[in-house]
């Protein structure tokens, strides 16, 4: 006798007329559809089901907050995050995509050898005067690694931050912080 096996339907969340493949998409959606209507977004869209089923090199879906296209969706939620901590006063400006030269370009054997150049994806002032310099992502890549260490040399009056949304406590974390988080919490589980 042959036994069935049930195949796990993956849930689909509606809203709108649109269908999101994951509760915190569906979850941004709702927020910035709030964010809309108090006014501080003007325009959104993200990836609906059949945009989220195409693969990206990471995973990650392009969407566009206030004609912003954005490469994440972590990153467009850093930006509406930005623009309420302006709101409430603690950021004075922000600006989208700066470039940063690591390394000029040169010529060697009669051949131009193009600059090396570093865009982030957010340069923020805040109202103390400090600035930083934000890139969004959900790990380091061994080319962001590279381009930290060069960026640090060449910027030694800027702070560059790899931050990451933590849904489990709802605050932006740095990866480094995070990194730290999950040794102590591998320490505890070996000693427990």
């Amino acid at each position: 006798m042959a036994v069935k096996s049930k195949v796990k339907k993956p849930k689909i969340y509606t809203i709108d007329g649109l269908q999101f493949k994951t509760k915190p998409l569906y979850d941004f959606y709702v927020e910035l559809k709030e964010h809309k209507a108090q006014g501080l977004v003007n325009s959104f869209t993200l990836p609906t089901l059949k945009e989220q089923k195409a693969k990206s090199k990471y995973g990650a879906k392009k969407c566009e907050v206030d004609g912003y296209i954005f490469d994440s969706v972590m990153e467009a939620k850093f930006y509406v995050y930005l623009k309420l901590e302006k709101q409430k006063g603690n950021v004075v400006a922000y600006e989208l995509q700066p470039k940063y030269i690591l390394q000029e370009s040169f010529k060697k054997d009669g051949k131009t050898v193009r600059a090396i150049a570093y865009i982030s994806d957010f340069l923020v002032t805040y109202k103390d005067g400090s600035k930083i310099v934000y890139d969004v992502k959900g790990r380091e890549t061994a080319d962001f690694k590279l381009k930290n260490k060069m960026f640090d040399f060449r910027y030694r009056d800027l702070t560059l931050k790899c931050v990451q949304y933590r849904a489990t406590e709802k605050v932006w974390m740095d990866l480094d912080e995070i990194k730290e988080l999950k040794k102590k919490k591998a320490k505890g589980a070996k000693t427990a």
